[in-house]
């Protein structure tokens, strides 16, 4: 029995991850493999596919630049301001801010992309 060129990558990542779980004594060291996992992973995609890859990649960078703008401009909001229970630093209301921007900002631009597809479709042809 022969397993599929597809499916042998993603196996092997497994087990990877099975036993990095398994046997990481410190944090940096989890830290430090999972990141190499995903840029192993991207590397293998674009391998396979890089056009769906590097669009990808692209999408993801867009919304790090997004988010790392609101999160440079600030926020006006405190605890006190949104009547939080519970007391969190600034820097927790800053990152959460940004987070929801970023968020509201990629759903508006997809759907504009749903709404505008099927005209850039025709307007193509």
């Amino acid at each position: 029995m022969t397993v599929p060129h597809q499916i042998s990558p993603y196996i092997f990542y497994l087990v990877i991850i099975l036993f990095i779980l398994r046997t990481s004594s410190s944090n940096l060291l989890y830290l430090m493999s999972h990141s190499n996992l995903i840029v192993n992973f991207f590397i293998f995609q674009i391998i396979q596919s890089p056009k769906r890859t590097i669009l990808s990649i692209i999408g993801i960078v867009f919304s790090l630049v997004v988010y790392m703008i609101f999160y440079l401009l600030g926020t006006s909001d405190t605890t006190d301001t949104l009547a939080l229970r519970n007391p969190v630093s600034d820097g927790v209301v800053l990152t959460t801010t940004a987070g929801l921007y970023t968020i509201g900002v990629t759903l508006f631009v997809g759907f504009v992309v749903i709404i505008a597809g099927p005209f850039m479709g025709r307007l193509r042809k």
